[in-house]
């Protein structure tokens, strides 16, 4: 399915994804982090840089901009489960909020 997402939702997206699985899902995971994730000209643009406590920044002004994303049924199921997880366990963040509402609300 396709979504429209900025930096921060996509972040998430990649946060919320995995860390173990079989081998074949895991490879189906590798593709979606390289479809979810920044490629060299958006990292550019976006003037993304790592912080040294493991975090992103980027500038604020470009972040906003939404790119349509293709997100594989299987990487989608995972990120909507974990989504689900962190509701149900009362964790769900206000950082969250707006991909929840893109993946879950809009079923």
């Amino acid at each position: 399915m396709k979504f429209k997402l900025n930096v921060i939702e996509r972040l998430m997206c990649l946060n919320l994804m995995p860390r173990q699985e079989t081998y074949a899902n895991m490879l189906l995971l590798q593709e979606s982090k390289r479809d979810i994730g920044f490629d060299r000209k958006e990292h550019d643009e976006l003037e993304l840089e790592d912080l040294p406590n493991g975090g992103v920044k980027w500038n604020p002004e470009k972040g906003i901009k939404e790119k349509e994303i293709e997100i594989i049924n299987f990487t989608l199921d995972k990120i909507k489960e974990n989504l689900k997880k962190l509701n149900n366990d009362g964790k769900l963040e206000e950082a969250h909020m707006s991909l929840y509402k893109k993946l879950i609300k809009e079923e």
